[in-house]
């Protein structure tokens, strides 16, 4: 992005407020001020929200909104928002199963192979 401007920055920088012309801006008085409103910026529903932008297709644009509208969100961010928690579920579930598979081979270290636990559950409950 090229923020460069052809205003001469130098020049408006060294000149003192009397050098500059205000005439096309009218004064405001009293009766200005009396009906001013103070109109702030909406805050995101995040706290710690940021605004950036993304360019996407038109084509992945709609897909996205549409899914969120399938999946009853109000729009794309939530659909990412329940997307990264889904992805962040899919890693613990991951990485429990990893652990657990390593649980395992320390045992059959241990104690070799050992019976499937479902038959002899079997066998107990015939008896």
């Amino acid at each position: 992005m090229n923020n460069s401007s052809r205003t001469d920055w130098e020049r408006i920088d060294a000149m003192a407020d009397e050098e500059i012309d205000t005439s096309d801006i009218p004064p405001l008085d009293e009766s200005f001020f009396a009906t001013a409103k103070l109109r702030m910026p909406r805050k995101s529903k995040s706290t710690n929200s940021m605004n950036h932008t993304l360019n996407l297709s038109e084509g992945l644009y709609a897909r996205l909104r549409d899914t969120a509208h399938r999946h009853g969100l109000p729009g794309i961010e939530q659909l990412l928002e329940k997307w990264l928690l889904q992805e962040e579920e899919r890693h613990q579930r991951q990485e429990t199963v990893r652990k657990i598979t390593a649980l395992r081979e320390q045992l059959f270290t241990k104690y070799g192979e050992m019976l499937d636990s479902v038959d002899l559950i079997r066998e107990d409950r015939t008896r």
